[in-house]
């Protein structure tokens, strides 16, 4: 001890040696160490140029190491060097550092593994999802720990059902057995991919076998968490099917849970669905419901009558009615940004929000809506959201909106309202060259069937042939289309309009006439859409219609009859068509075309005069000819008629046609 005492005595008055920031040891007198470093030999330069510790000669190594001592029972004993000047601190803002840094060099910034911790702040955000996420991951791994064993038994039973071979009987033995062995345990299987299509199958099957007790036993119990549900990738399977095949009663408590969420809802990219569901199952009183809450707050003070619209609200609160109007328009074109245009929950508010809003209003939110013609024609009122758009917009916008909805116009032809938005199109668009090449040529060019099968397509082939013809459209449907008549954007006469695209629609019909004559008399559904476009024919197309339509009415083919057969010539809906064709033989005959009459006389023989003088409808038939055909053809037919009626009409047993009786009449 008193060696170390005696040595630290010397390092502290004769040696006093201190340390700076770099961390050399220096001598007291720098003047006689710069004198002992020139006379120095080559091996203390290159130690000085290593910046080795200046040591005096008169050290020895006895007091070298005893310094080494000293040193380092301060460092274990937890002393400081008091002759020693302070280390200097990095200057460091109170505003970056955020408590105590848990490394141990002084400061975030320094952390080898986190070079951006002071400037990066971290994402608490991303990390509570991370954290719920994996919650969520554990515990839905323990669920399936657990029924593992269950799901496994239900999958079984599954396979047994939905087998071809199985019995109804079978399957509702085997649907009893899957929901005593489900029940309890509905909501912990809901959410996996393979079980809620279990559960989505049960609730099928109980509502197609009418099993009301064990479908309102399932609905009941997944009813807590069907919010949860709606917003999960495979449980949303299986509050689509709870919501298809429940009852009216059971849907009034589906909606009472989503009372409240409908915004939040709808911006949810899977759970939006669930709510469209809803929205088409429901009444219209209850749809009010769930459209309310994108008005605003002021549906809340009102508690005398539901809130069916706007109408409501502005009746009983008209103080409110500016308000309402900004709250509904900024609802709306928030979701419009996040791209919720599809429900029909958002076309009806916004239909409703158009009736009532400004002039400039209505307009900016149509330019929005003109972006997203597509997802409009999901639903009725989106369907009339479209057509205002066609109606108020420019020639560049209506352009842009027929190629948005190229390769769609036959399924938008077909549809119960979507034709509607086509019909809009063939009344407002002055470019028909544009109607005629991007929509014409895509629902006529091709294959016929699935227009001519479709009630909606036959609508629509028959409005490009004879335009809101009033015995082909009801009052209804020509109220709707004329409110888009004065709009300021179509120039060109509407007449002028329909002429050209009827005549380059029609002769692709009378092609399919005379190709596919079967596909058009057989089906009497099709047979005003026949006579409509025959009288609107013109060219060369008309005349092999006319043949094809002749030939098939007097010699229909594969007949099961033997001789003459009257099938086609003899039914009520072919009789029509071909009476009123007839009649239509004068504006032929004026226009210098080709008629009926000639066509069908030259098809008929002896024992077609013979068979068919004996049947009312084919004298009535020939009684037309005979007042509007050409005078060619009324004396041909006149001669063939006079020569065999005689021994067709000479028995007095037999009763004369009535239209035989005009005949004879007549000649």
């Amino acid at each position: 001890m008193s060696i170390d005492t005696e040595h630290s005595s010397k390092t502290k008055k004769d040696l006093l040696k201190k340390r700076n920031n770099s961390g050399t040891f220096h001598v007291e007198n720098p003047k006689k160490m710069k004198k002992a470093a020139k006379n120095s030999n080559s091996e203390e330069r290159a130690m000085k140029k290593k910046k080795a510790p200046l040591v005096p000669d008169d050290v020895d190594s006895m007091e070298i190491n005893a310094m080494k001592s000293v040193k380092q029972k301060r460092h274990l004993d937890g002393e400081t060097n008091e002759g020693s000047p302070p280390k200097k601190k990095k200057f460091t803002p109170k505003s970056h550092v955020k408590g105590k840094p848990k490394n141990g060099f002084g400061s975030h910034s320094k952390n080898p593994k986190q070079p951006n911790a002071a400037s990066e702040k971290p994402d608490w955000n991303k990390f509570k999802e991370d954290k719920k996420a994996l919650r969520e991951k554990r515990r839905a791994a323990q669920k399936a720990a657990d029924s593992y064993d269950v799901s496994l038994e239900a999958k079984k039973i599954l396979e047994s059902i939905r087998s071809r071979k199985c019995p109804a009987t079978e399957q509702v033995k085997q649907l009893e057995k899957l929901h005593t062995l489900l029940k309890g345990k509905l909501l912990s299987v809901a959410y996996a991919h393979d079980m809620s299509r279990v559960v989505e199958t049960m609730l099928k099957l109980a509502h197609s076998h009418k099993k009301a007790e064990i479908l309102k036993s399932i609905i009941l119990e997944l009813l807590p968490e069907v919010l949860l549900m709606s917003k999960r990738k495979y449980a949303i399977h299986v509050v689509r099917a709870m919501i298809a095949h429940s009852l009216p009663s059971e849907r009034s408590e589906i909606l009472k849970k989503f009372s409240g969420y409908v915004t939040k809802i709808l911006g949810h990219k899977i759970g939006n669905v669930a709510l469209a569901d809803l929205h088409s199952k429901i009444k219209p009183e209850e749809q009010s419901i769930l459209q309310k809450e994108l008005y605003g707050g002021a549906h809340k003070l009102i508690t005398t009558e539901p809130v069916l619209g706007l109408e409501v609200i502005f009746k009983i609160l008209p103080n409110m009615k500016e308000s309402t109007l900004t709250n509904t328009k900024e609802i709306l074109m928030a979701l419009f940004e996040k791209n919720v245009v599809e429900s029909p929950i958002v076309h009806a508010v916004l239909l409703d929000y158009l009736g009532f809003a400004k002039p400039e209003d209505q307009s900016e939110m149509l330019e929005l809506a003109k972006n997203h013609i597509k997802a409009l024609t999901q639903s009725k009122d989106g369907v009339h959201i479209a057509m205002m758009c066609v109606w108020l917009s420019g020639p560049k916008a209506r352009k842009k909106m027929v190629k948005d909805l190229k390769e769609g116009f036959v399924s938008l032809a077909c549809g119960e309202h979507t034709h509607m938005l086509l019909l809009a199109i063939f009344d407002s668009l002055d470019d028909t060259v544009l109607v005629q090449k991007a929509v014409l040529t895509e629902l006529l060019a091709g294959d016929l069937s699935p227009l001519l099968n479709n009630t909606y397509g036959r609508k629509v082939l028959m409005y490009l042939c004879s335009r809101r013809d009033p015995k082909l459209f009801t009052a209804p449907v020509v109220a709707t289309l004329a409110q888009g008549d004065n709009n300021p954007h179509s120039k060109k006469d509407a007449n002028i309009r329909a002429e050209e695209l009827q005549k380059f629609s029609v002769p692709f019909l009378l092609e399919h006439i005379a190709q596919n004559t079967s596909v058009w008399m057989d089906n009497n559904a099709n047979l005003p859409l026949a006579l409509a476009a025959m009288k609107a024919g013109t060219g060369d197309k008309l005349q092999p219609a006319l043949k094809a339509i002749a030939k098939h009415t007097a010699n229909p083919p594969k007949s099961k009859q033997m001789g003459i057969d009257l099938r086609i010539a003899d039914n009520t809906g072919c009789h029509m068509v071909l009476k009123k064709l007839a009649q239509h033989d004068k504006v032929f005959a004026e226009s210098g075309l080709a008629t009926f009459g000639e066509a069908l006389i030259a098809q008929l023989t002896d024992q077609h005069y013979l068979a068919w003088l004996k049947n009312n409808h084919c004298c009535f038939l020939l009684l037309e000819i005979l007042k509007n055909g050409t005078s060619e053809v009324t004396e041909m037919l006149r001669s063939k008629i006079k020569s065999l009626s005689s021994s067709v009409w000479s028995n007095k047993k037999e009763v004369i046609p009535a239209g035989g009786v005009r005949i004879k009449e007549l000649l």
